[in-house]
């Protein structure tokens, strides 16, 4: 069966380029254990819930058990790996400031669907809001600051009181 992935097109207002987007998932539901087991029993791989549903806990509960002294845990779908995180001071673990965290990798299983799946996209956002050249608020002439000069997509801002360095050589040979 091959999989679909709706996903809606939005702009990115950050770039003065009309036909940038990025895609945001239609999300349709949300799975448990407990309703993935149901649609497993639907489709009658498995006769009994209660015993499944044991078997995905002591499962779940011997992968946390095995990432947590270490090991990477590959469950078909995903590749854990146990990571520390945080600044260590004084070779002393402190939980305040460390913690323990796991990275999360594609599989082999999980790499296949992804290569059986076709992406659906379903609409777009319409409006563009040019931020470069619309007049956002009586501070702003063409886009750009009063205070600010504009080249291409980079604003920089100029200051109407130079520098303090500029200031002082000004006032120095003025003296």
């Amino acid at each position: 069966m091959k999989n679909v992935l709706k996903v809606w097109l939005k702009r990115r207002q950050l770039y003065n380029n009309p036909n940038s987007y990025f895609a945001q998932v239609n999300v349709n539901n949300n799975f448990s254990i407990d309703t993935i087991i149901d649609e497993i029993v639907k489709e009658g791989l498995v006769d009994n819930k209660e015993s499944a549903l044991e078997f995905m806990k002591h499962f779940n509960k011997k992968a946390a058990e095995l990432l947590l002294n270490g090991n990477e845990v590959d469950t078909g779908l995903v590749k854990l790996i146990p990571q520390a995180t945080g600044l260590i001071e004084n070779k002393s673990w402190n939980p305040i400031y460390n913690s323990i965290d796991v990275e999360i990798k594609k599989s082999n299983e999980l790499v296949y669907a992804i290569s059986d799946t076709y992406v659906q996209i379903t609409g777009a956002d319409e409006e563009f809001y040019d931020v470069f050249n619309s007049k956002l608020d009586s501070q702003y002439e063409d886009g750009v600051a009063k205070n600010a000069e504009f080249f291409g997509n980079i604003r920089k801002k100029t200051a109407e009181v130079p520098p303090c360095g500029i200031a002082f050589r000004n006032w120095i040979l003025k003296a």
